[in-house]
């Protein structure tokens, strides 16, 4: 009796056997005809999934009704005035593809740009596509190509209603722009221009961003239509409830996005990003091609002569006695170099090529002793592979030029060579400060030289659109003048270019003498501003709002009595402000007020009047664009209504 006694729980090899087969009978018999259970039928388990996705395809419908989650659509609608509406820019589509956390204060990726629908009698739209060189960064709105481009094309075609709409998005790359040209397509455009390929290895879902999915372009595309789900966001939210936040990066854009990923010229990674490039840049131009929309692709530039690569990497394999020996040879060609020694440097640095000849700066000193020596072409051809060989990758290589200018052929576009065109402005055909404020973003001058050429292009015979008269087109000092750009916007800019300099990639480096030279010419112009332009700086400097610099002179001559200097001011103040924004309104008002007041005989009163009338249709327009910032724009309304009575 005790041996044979066990535990409740306890059981032998002969028990489990004996209850496995006892298990596989009893489900055997269940499924027997006339049992209780029966297993499910394949088309049971098809009508489950078909189920389970109809109740998917519901939820996801209603999500879309009750408008679930952030606006992230590129193009939206701003205001509908029932005949008319107008369209938007979002200022938020970069959220669709930066999905990782960044930590900006007052960093935006664009601003607001608008145009109305439907395309007004005779117009000419087009979309200028790109990042923040199309956008027009470091200058307003007003100093980027896409303005330039709308003033040159409507002298040559005074007979019709140009608009280009400017669509340049800081750090996206041609994954966010192949979704958004599918936009943009549905806004009547007549043409579709494209400048973009620097952003490719540090633009949302760059294999170097934060954003990056690796450098698979299935997998991003899935994961890109994954997310736009709104299924897919509310899963995210109710994730991100229980689990700890993720660090947020600190440091300037440009160290957010690309600190520590350093990707190698002609790398397994590099390679991919190109070639995904091509794939996204035919795409796009089959998608125009489908609707019947041309295609300019334009050719990159970027700062060649005086730029020392951001960062030079060994090539793989050097031993530490190499490495050795390659710095002491290097070494000895920058010391003759500092001393203007050009042919003792060049053997210095020849010297340690035998060593490592793919050590970026290596690559660009010798390019100097070569510009210094009289050989220009060589020194091009050093400083293009200098810049090419640039591990942190903010420029394009010219193979990049390359993928545009191939694929332009074999799709038959335009192809627009933006490189000559700045060689033939740069002394010795060498790019450098002449046309360039950083690394890549032009000077107003270079966005004039890139928008002459695109509209060049266009005067190719045998296009659907008027022949371009280029006698027509206004030479760069009248352009800018008409639209707004004089010393004060430039010296802004540098304002802008210096703050980005204070940090990666530029501090620390031979790069930082750009943060020097800025620093002098802004304090030297600062000093010789003197009567309404030095208070109007000095207001400037003190003013928490967005108003421009030139908004404040205006202000500053107008509390002095001169109008008419006051009004040039304001007009330059409209241009750079966002549409339909509190700057813009407060320079409208500025107009409005200049005009008035400077009115001499009754039909430029009746002008200054019929103006003032527009701009409170304009202020109501705000005041429904922004519902729920009405003090921001009554005051104004008032203010105006006082003027007018």
């Amino acid at each position: 009796m005790a041996q044979g006694r066990r535990s409740p729980g306890a059981m032998n090899e002969a028990d489990l056997e004996k209850h496995d087969t006892s298990a596989t009978g009893s489900d055997a018999a269940d499924s027997t005809p006339g049992s209780g259970r029966r297993k499910p039928r394949w088309w049971h388990k098809l009508l489950l999934v078909g189920f389970s996705f109809f109740i998917l395809v519901i939820a996801e419908l209603l999500l879309h009704l009750f408008g679930y989650g952030p606006d992230v659509d590129f193009v939206v609608t701003r205001l509908d005035k029932g005949d008319t509406r107008i369209m938007g820019i979002n200022p938020e589509a970069y959220r669709r593809f930066h999905f990782r956390p960044l930590a900006l204060r007052s960093t935006r990726f664009a601003p607001w740009r608008e145009f109305v629908n439907p395309k007004p009698h005779r117009g000419f739209r087009i979309f200028f596509l790109g990042g923040s060189s199309v956008e027009g960064y470091p200058h307003a709105p007003n100093g980027a190509a896409p303005a330039f481009l709308e003033l040159t094309l409507q002298s040559a075609w005074p007979d019709k209603r140009v608009e280009v709409i400017n669509c340049g998005v800081t750090a996206i790359n041609s994954f966010s722009l192949r979704e958004w040209v599918l936009e943009v397509l549905e806004h009547e455009p007549d043409l579709l221009v494209i400048y973009a390929g620097h952003n490719e290895f540090y633009g949302a879902y760059g294999p170097g961003s934060l954003s990056n999915m690796g450098t698979s372009r299935r997998v991003i595309l899935f994961n890109i239509a994954l997310r736009d789900l709104k299924i897919a966001c509310v899963l995210e939210g109710l994730i991100s409830r229980f689990r700890s936040p993720p660090e947020r990066p600190h440091g300037s854009l440009m160290e957010q996005l690309a600190k520590d990923r350093l990707i190698r010229f002609n790398s397994p990674t590099y390679t991919a990003c190109r070639d995904n490039y091509r794939a996204n840049l035919e795409d796009m131009i089959r998608s125009a091609q489908d609707a019947n929309v041309p295609v300019v692709l334009c050719g990159l530039v970027s700062n060649e002569r005086d730029l020392v690569p951001m960062f030079s990497a060994h090539k793989v394999g050097l031993t530490d006695e190499q490495k050795r020996l390659w710095r002491e040879r290097f070494d000895h060609g920058m010391q003759a170099l500092e001393q203007s020694e050009w042919e003792r440097a060049l053997r210095g640095f020849q010297a340690a090529a035998e060593t490592d000849d793919t050590y970026a700066e290596l690559t660009y000193r010798c390019a100097q002793c070569r510009e210094n020596l009289g050989a220009i072409d060589e020194a091009r051809r050093l400083y293009r592979r200098a810049r090419d060989w640039d591990a942190l990758r903010f420029r394009a290589s010219a193979e990049f030029s390359e993928v545009i200018r191939n694929v332009a052929r074999n799709h038959q576009v335009i192809y627009v060579d933006v490189p000559a065109a700045f060689e033939a402005a740069s002394p010795r055909g060498l790019i450098g400060w002449n046309l360039m404020t950083d690394h890549l973003h032009p000077t107003v001058r270079g966005y004039y030289l890139l928008a002459k050429a695109v509209c060049e292009s266009l005067s190719r015979p045998g296009q659907p659109w008027p022949a371009v008269e280029l006698s027509l087109i206004p030479a760069y000092e009248d352009a800018a003048r008409r639209l707004g750009n004089d010393e004060m916007s430039e010296m802004i800019s540098k304002i802008t270019v210096y703050t980005l300099t204070e940090g990666f990639p530029y501090a620390g480096t031979p790069n930082a003498t750009l943060r020097d030279r800025l620093e002098k010419e802004i304090l030297q112009w600062q000093t010789s501003l003197k009567g309404p332009p030095a208070s109007g700086h000095q207001a400037w400097a003190a003013d928490r709002s967005s108003d421009p610099l030139h908004y404040h002179v205006a202000a500053a001559y107008l509390r002095s009595g001169d109008a008419r200097e006051a009004l040039e001011y304001f007009r330059r103040a409209d241009l750079q402000s966002e549409p339909h924004s509190p700057p813009s309104a407060r320079a409208k008002l500025g107009i409005a007020r200049c005009l008035l007041k400077t009115a001499g005989d009754k039909a430029e009163k009746a002008d200054a009047r019929a103006y003032a009338q527009e701009v409170r249709g304009y202020i109501n327009d705000c005041l429904l664009i922004h519902p729920g910032r009405p003090d921001d724009f009554s005051k104004l309304a008032t203010e105006l209504d006082e003027l007018t009575r």
